[in-house]
């Protein structure tokens, strides 16, 4: 067991490849998922800032409903 360890005299590089690896993709996995967490932080304050922004009292229309094209004048 301990000649597959030291791989003939390699097994400190090799191992060593190994582990700085294993953080460098632990480390890079973190910092993903951590970006992910602040993304979905920042629009969901955005999405509702903008709920907040566009609530008017002189909005014809109930939020979420938009007017069908021929209301409009433009066609599709």
């Amino acid at each position: 067991m301990s000649d597959f360890l030291s791989m003939s005299g390699y097994g400190a590089y090799v191992w060593g490849s190994y582990g700085l690896t294993l953080a460098v993709i632990g480390a890079l996995t973190w910092w993903t998922l951590a970006g992910r967490r602040g993304a979905r932080e920042r629009l969901a304050r955005i999405q509702a800032q903008t709920a907040e922004d566009s609530r008017s009292p002189h909005d014809s229309l109930p939020r979420g409903d938009a007017p069908r094209s021929d209301e409009t004048g433009y066609t599709l």
